[in-house]
């Protein structure tokens, strides 16, 4: 909502559309001919609703000083609120194994309607069980820590402006929520453990995740087949990603001229298709290269083998997109 001076005071406003186009306040022509734009509460209370708006959207409580052109809590909520949509996150560079950290920007909460900065690194321990404050653990009670598994992260928020984070199986956080006391969530990505129960290393570029090596739940001997079949890719399940694949087949058997590989999604056969014909060769190896795969809530896709005899396939995940 906003006022139209225009519409509050008739008669009292200065006409300017290029730089005013709800109307230009202006002085009494002389004093007290009523000419002038008066100071009235709905005029200021729409200024003052601007301002205390950004103050409530950044999550600042007021100092009660005065802002001045060194120190301004309006300017920072400006700054903060122009971060808003992305918490980006990282392995701890201290203890990359078990730490995982949140760094500084800004989130709404999953109903849009609370705002949830973080102004600086904020780091949770996958070791630990939940405590509140960077550093501390970030693991409820009622999670399981994975072997070769996912756990959700994510950005919580009391309803006094307060914000921490931590882990659930569960996308609407709601162990996480229970364990911690914490009233509002918003899902910032997922991690995976792996056999020894470490967080994955990995990098975020925006809603990108790659991991710091292609990760191959295969390689496996394929034989030639006229369906489909589906294999993981290493994305997190439940959501919808856009999987990035490398694919490789070695081999030391010769093809026949069609010898073929199909890598598809299998959300949509035939959508994001990939077709690499191999020919005629001996001591097989053709590097299919690397491809994005839209996968569902079942993190899946699917390859055929078209050949002579089989032979040895790689496909691996490197990483993937969100859809937040």
């Amino acid at each position: 909502m906003a006022r139209i001076p225009t519409n509050d005071y008739p008669g009292k406003i200065a006409s300017d559309p290029t730089n005013y186009p709800q109307g230009k306040a202006r002085d009494v022509s002389t004093p007290g001919d009523g000419t002038g734009t008066p100071l009235k509460e709905t005029w200021l209370n729409d200024l003052w609703g601007l301002l205390q708006g950004l103050l409530f959207s950044a999550n600042i409580t007021p100092s009660g000083a005065t802002d001045t052109v060194q120190t301004s809590q309006y300017r920072d909520a400006v700054n903060l609120i122009a971060q808003t949509g992305r918490i980006l996150l990282k392995n701890n560079i201290s203890n990359p194994n078990t730490h995982l950290t949140a760094q500084a920007g800004s989130v709404w909460d999953s109903t849009n309607s609370y705002p949830m900065p973080n102004t600086a690194d904020f780091t949770k321990r996958a070791d630990a069980a939940w405590a509140v404050g960077s550093g501390n653990g970030g693991l409820p009670g009622t999670v399981t820590l994975p072997t070769d598994g996912w756990l959700h992260f994510f950005s919580i928020r009391k309803a006094d402006g307060t914000i921490d984070f931590g882990w659930d199986d569960q996308l609407n956080a709601s162990k996480l929520l229970t364990a911690s006391g914490f009233t509002y969530y918003k899902r910032l990505g997922s991690t995976y453990f792996d056999g020894s129960q470490n967080i994955d290393k990995f990098y975020q570029i925006g809603d990108e995740f790659f991991y710091n090596a292609a990760k191959f739940p295969l390689p496996l001997t394929i034989s030639p087949s006229a369906t489909r079949v589906n294999i993981p890719a290493k994305t997190p399940p439940d959501v919808i990603t856009k999987a990035y694949i490398f694919a490789n087949i070695t081999g030391s058997s010769t093809p026949t001229v069609d010898s073929g590989v199909v890598v598809s999604s299998n959300t949509i056969p035939g959508e994001f298709e990939v077709t690499k014909i191999l020919g005629e060769s001996s001591g097989l190896s053709v590097n299919l290269g690397n491809y994005a795969i839209l996968t569902d809530t079942v993190p899946e896709f699917e390859y055929r083998y078209s050949g002579a005899a089989p032979t040895n396939m790689e496909i691996g995940t490197i990483g993937y997109k969100e859809y937040f």
